[in-house]
């Protein structure tokens, strides 16, 4: 399109030249080189960019075109009566340098700082080129380019990434605060489950501590009664004695039970002591079965234990009694309580007919001994052989959980 321009500006040149002056005879090369200076000027005047000659010696502007009045603010008379020095910073050595260069290179490009007209100062590139005409003058043509342009467009697009990176970072913090919620409210609902769980553990314990101790203590007592009943219907001188007993243990269940209904107890160890309550199983047993109970107590001292755990031995040796009343046909039990730093060892031996170990067993009597006996970390085993008796040996490590704190601190 510029160069359709340009050979239209070219033909109205030659077109327009006045008809006595046309049939002057001109040489074929004069009007070539006529037009082809006109069409330099022409495309000088006329380019977008700011372009200015001026002479390499003094530096003096002989030639600009509007593009540089426009950027420097001057008129075109204006500028033409000024030098290099009045549009650039020439002492600064970016300046030094491009004359350098140009003088040794012919050409050069370097980054310099303007002067508008205004006293404003601007970043610009100079491209400038050294060419020398028939009158043999040194000159220079220049292109310059305002850098503050580019620079502010590069601003605007560095600020809108920043925009961009911002929106994008604020919709990362929403999305990570989205998932901190969904984990949060996850572990939340994990929570809940937990403590609902623990709390079911905590009701299903209840009621099995609940269900061990009808089981291990009321029953027992229970069965008690109603063995001094059958011995008072057998009459004899002990009639009486037998009825006031059974009275007492039903006194004791029924007390039992009263205190169930506010959580377990534990007096018959607080009130007398283990080793006593055992005596008790031992003699009560005795006055009402053909059984004979001994007991070796022997280097147990009861008062580095905690009432909890006690209590638990206490039951272990209730249940394990019952059990053999009810199915070993003995006449004979052993109980023994050992303890050392390491380890406590109850063991109940009988000389009973014996069972299958490896067989199951129907009712909850050894489940309750075995799990009180994990309840502190400890073993219940069962031996027993066919009409040679059977031992029950419970080992509990010695740990915090069942020593007496009093104990601990004396130590």
């Amino acid at each position: 399109m510029v160069l359709d321009r340009l050979l239209i500006l070219k033909l109205n040149c030659m077109y327009a030249i006045p008809k006595q002056i046309r049939r002057t005879p001109i040489s074929k090369k004069a009007t070539v080189l006529a037009t082809d200076s006109y069409l330099h000027k022409l495309v000088f005047d006329n380019t977008a960019q700011a372009n200015i000659v001026s002479t390499v010696e003094d530096g003096k502007m002989i030639l600009v075109n509007d593009a540089a009045c426009k950027l420097l603010g001057y008129s075109k008379r204006s500028l033409l009566s000024k030098n290099t020095a009045a549009i650039f910073h020439t002492a600064e050595s970016n300046f030094k340098k491009m004359l350098k260069q140009r003088t040794s290179q012919g050409h050069c490009t370097a980054l310099v700082t303007g002067v508008k007209k205004s006293g404003r100062l601007f970043f610009c590139r100079i491209t400038s080129t050294i060419f020398r005409e028939k009158d043999g003058v040194e000159k220079s043509i220049s292109n310059i380019a305002d850098m503050n342009m580019d620079i502010q467009r590069q601003n605007n697009i560095d600020k809108k990434k920043a925009k961009t990176v911002a929106d994008n970072i604020m919709l990362a913090k929403v999305k990570s605060n989205v998932r901190l919620k969904d984990e949060l409210n996850r572990e939340i609902r994990l929570k809940e489950k937990q403590i609902e769980e623990a709390t079911q553990d905590a009701k299903e314990t209840e009621r099995s501590d609940i269900a061990k101790e009808l089981h291990d203590n009321i029953n027992q007592l229970l069965a008690a009664s109603k063995m001094y009943i059958d011995m008072a219907k057998r009459g004899g001188n002990n009639c009486k004695i037998y009825l006031n007993r059974s009275s007492q243990y039903t006194l004791e269940a029924i007390e039992e039970i009263r205190k169930l209904t506010k959580g377990l107890t534990s007096d018959v160890i607080q009130h007398l002591g283990l080793c006593e309550a055992l005596k008790n199983i031992c003699q009560d047993t005795m006055e009402t079965n053909p059984i004979k109970l001994s007991m070796e107590l022997n280097g147990f001292n009861e008062y580095d234990f905690n009432d909890k755990f006690k209590l638990n031995v206490y039951r272990i040796v209730q249940e394990q009694v019952n059990n053999i009343l009810k199915h070993a046909r003995a006449t004979g039990i052993v109980i023994s309580l050992k303890h050392s730093t390491e380890s406590l060892v109850l063991t109940i031996s009988d000389n009973g007919i014996g069972f299958d170990t490896c067989k199951k067993q129907s009712g909850i009597g050894l489940t309750n001994i075995k799990s009180r006996a994990r309840a502190f970390k400890g073993i219940a085993d069962f031996t027993s052989l066919s009409q040679k008796g059977c031992t029950l040996t419970v080992t509990f490590p010695v740990t915090a959980k069942l020593l007496n704190p009093a104990s601990i601190s004396y130590n």
